[in-house]
């Protein structure tokens, strides 16, 4: 790997591998999200991480050879100010002063996307990278949470499954629901539970302030 700052604003990191590589008819879809070549797997890997990438101002780029390797640059910038960061509209977004949200998905990646997402909202954010640890803490403290985003697939308990939990501990807890699996039954279980909204993925900057717009939009009652 390597790390080098280009043009004084920019920080690039390049990793190379000298593995079989990448057939040229693949080349153009590897962050194509759900896009794969293994027989399983969701193909969001690296669609995730460009959605981050870019909610960051940054680009990543892939080039390959195949029998001669991959090589994978990425340029992010030093620093951005928070309106190009965000490429949303803050007068559309609840004030998030006094609000905590939780944030459960067991890639840190994403949980370290949303949280940075929402605290430049000026939420709370407490994230979890296990179903179970954010189960515990809601039952230690289910008043303090304002909002819960979680993703669908987990491997301790589905997302679904977990917003059932916390709902035992307090019932009008709102949620978002994150998933690559938006399917009929995906749908039909998270209208059971009375889940807001349901997001799909790769999530943006941009997809997750509209939801918590929309999930949030009645300001704080009083106290």
């Amino acid at each position: 790997m390597v790390l080098s700052s280009v043009r004084e604003k920019l920080i690039k990191v390049a990793v190379r591998d000298d593995g079989p590589g990448v057939p040229a008819e693949h080349i153009g879809e590897v962050f194509n999200a759900f896009f794969t070549t293994k027989p399983k797997g969701l193909g969001m890997g690296l669609a995730v991480c460009k959605t981050i990438i870019e909610a960051h101002g940054g680009t990543i780029s892939m080039n390959s050879r195949p029998g001669e390797g991959t090589a994978v640059v990425v340029l992010l910038p030093l620093c951005l100010p928070r309106t190009e960061t965000m490429h949303t509209d803050v007068d559309s977004v609840p004030e998030g002063a006094g609000r905590c949200v939780m944030v459960v998905d067991d890639e840190d990646s994403i949980v370290s996307f949303m949280e940075d997402r929402l605290a430049c909202l000026g939420f709370e954010p407490v994230g979890h990278t296990s179903a179970c640890e954010a189960l515990e803490a809601f039952e230690l403290t289910p008043d303090r949470f304002d909002l819960v985003i979680t993703d669908f697939a987990m491997p301790e308990m589905d997302g679904i499954a977990l917003v059932q939990d916390l709902r035992r501990w307090r019932s009008d807890v709102s949620v978002i629901l994150i998933t690559g699996y938006n399917t009929v039954e995906v749908r039909e279980r998270a209208r059971e539970q009375d889940i807001e909204v349901i997001l799909g993925k790769p999530l943006s900057s941009e997809k997750l302030a509209s939801a918590v717009a929309e999930v949030l939009r009645d300001p704080l009652p009083a106290t």
